[in-house]
């Protein structure tokens, strides 16, 4: 008798490791997504980097000079954006606000306001239709604004807008 217990041990015991092999390749197969599909997603990551980067490249660029100090400034595509690049060249004198901010009232431009949610230092909005806003602090917002552009790199930008009003001249590239 004790040949069958074994021998029906053994065999229990090799069922139990065949169901636990099935599961872990079954789950394996839900869990892990397949190498085609991996190299599929690599592809589109790198195809939206460059569509990225391509657009950013195409977008009309304008440069802002305060005092010393010129920025590189990318432009949205919005109708307001493209009258700010025919506009210019042009100088205006903003004012301060909050610590955060300068703004200029001028020129009445078309309005494709959105809810921003975050703005970022070196954003440059229309804030309803005739006030340029151009922010140096980071912050969140529940307020709307046209996009007109950011400031590529906005490094020293703060310093260079200074606490008090300030003018800033908008030229082409």
């Amino acid at each position: 008798m004790e040949g069958p217990k074994n021998l029906r041990t053994v065999f229990s015991i090799l069922a139990i490791l065949g169901v636990m092999a099935s599961a872990v390749i079954v789950a394996y197969r839900l869990i892990a997504p397949n190498k085609e599909e991996l190299i599929r997603q690599d592809q589109k990551y790198a195809e939206d980097y460059n569509k990225q980067k391509v657009d950013e490249e195409k977008m009309t660029s304008l440069v802002i000079t305060i005092g010393e100090q010129k920025y590189t400034l990318r432009l949205a595509e919005t109708a307001a954006a493209q009258e700010i690049a025919k506009a210019t060249p042009f100088e205006i004198n903003m004012t301060e606000l909050n610590g955060n901010e300068k703004y200029y009232y001028g020129e009445k431009l078309p309005v494709n306001s959105e809810n921003i949610g975050q703005i970022h230092s070196g954003d440059l909005m229309l804030y309803g239709d005739d006030c340029i806003v151009l922010f140096y602090k980071d912050f969140q917002t529940t307020y709307s604004y046209t996009r007109l552009g950011y400031i590529s790199n906005p490094t020293g930008l703060a310093e260079a807008l200074g606490d008090g009003n300030v003018n800033v001249i908008f030229t082409k590239q």
